[in-house]
């Protein structure tokens, strides 16, 4: 069986750091064809900056043949999520998605199935409307209190490679739930 898993970063938050480096070794050690988005240098404004990121992605993604994959995963951080969710609708791609840190944004277009991580201090992102969202949409929420937008706490490794384990654990299972 095909299958591909599509990392879509934040602005800031490359493929390199933690939750979308080791969701992709997840994914590799699940028999995931893996492809890396890259938007380049974005504007300041995030508004601009999503228009940027997903013609930056329409062009990556240009002549991809997605009717030879069972299976697709989205895999997406911050603006990221906004870009993997409008560019699934506007290309009508059918795949299951892990959304991290979550913008307003993301929720403009209509999200398909996957699971959202939120932290409760992210400054990005408000936790009710995250919530109102993940119920009207029908999306199972991993909150990690006192997490910013990275899903991290300031000052406390032990902690946060604790979160991390969890989160990755959640992502393992949500990943490997497709086979």
């Amino acid at each position: 069986m095909m299958k591909l898993a599509v990392f879509f970063p934040g602005i800031g938050y490359t493929t390199d750091k933690p939750l979308l480096y080791y969701s992709e070794k997840l994914a590799k050690q699940y028999q995931y064809e893996t492809f890396r988005v890259s938007y380049g240098e974005l504007d300041k404004d995030v508004e601009k900056a999503f228009q940027e990121a997903l013609t930056a992605t329409e062009m990556m993604l240009m002549g991809y043949n997605w009717m030879r994959y069972e299976e697709i995963l989205f895999v997406s951080k911050s603006i990221g999520t906004a870009v993997a969710c409008a560019y699934a609708e506007k290309f009508n791609i059918r795949c299951r998605n892990i959304y991290y840190t979550p913008l307003e944004q993301t929720f403009s277009c209509s999200p398909q199935p996957g699971i959202v991580f939120h932290g409760t201090a992210d400054p990005w992102a408000k936790t009710d409307m995250i919530k109102e969202k993940c119920r009207e949409y029908d999306l199972p929420l991993h909150i990690i209190e006192g997490t910013n937008h990275s899903l991290e706490v300031a000052d406390d490794t032990e902690k946060n490679i604790q979160n991390l384990m969890r989160i990755m654990a959640l992502t393992e299972k949500y990943i490997a739930d497709a086979d």
